[in-house]
């Protein structure tokens, strides 16, 4: 038998019917339109190089560590949706909007455009543009100098397991955030 959820939220509507062959944890953690809590435990990894060390510090990333403690909170806005996340209690918000078939986040002053797909029933955040906001502004960064932000979230013994990576043309890895979340109830 087959059930079909129905597409009100953020994520709904840029996947379309694809949203409903997500697994189920993962259709729950995005279908948005309600608030959310979730916690877990993740493994931060920082770049090897110190420029990508000092990066992420003047950025406010997360510290590096195994065994982190994370906290979740979605919260639906006017525009979208709000991502809170603390991690070892330091806090990483973001706002997310749909732009045409993208999600928009935006945390700080940095905004990263996304291309939505369902990869047998995992959620794929594939980057397809990143700019600085600066107020009303927005500039666009050339690939050359872009970090580029990938993301996968799948289904695993019923918790939402995500894989976040930040990549830097000539330094490699400059953030990796990788673990399991389970709704709070």
């Amino acid at each position: 038998m087959c059930y079909l959820s129905v597409a009100v939220g953020l994520y709904p509507s840029v996947l379309g019917a694809s949203f409903n062959e997500l697994s189920p944890v993962v259709r729950a953690f995005h279908v948005g339109g309600r608030s959310l809590r979730a916690r877990g435990v993740f493994a931060v990894q920082h770049s090897r190089f110190w420029i990508g060390r000092v990066l992420v510090r003047l950025a406010g990333l997360p510290r590096a560590g195994d065994g982190v403690d994370v906290r979740l909170e979605v919260s639906a806005t006017a525009r979208g949706e709000r991502w809170s996340r603390i991690f070892g209690g330091v806090a990483m918000v973001s706002e997310q909007w749909q732009d045409g078939g993208h999600i928009v986040e935006r945390v700080g002053t940095t905004e990263v455009r996304f291309a939505l797909v369902n990869e047998q029933g995992a959620l794929v955040f594939r980057q397809v543009r990143h700019a600085l906001r600066l107020g009303p502004l927005r500039l666009p960064l050339p690939s050359f100098l872009a970090v580029r932000v990938s993301a996968r979230v799948h289904e695993e013994h019923g918790a939402m397991v995500s894989d976040i990576r930040m990549e830097a043309p000539v330094l490699g890895l400059i953030l990796r955030y990788s673990g399991r979340l389970e709704v709070v109830t």
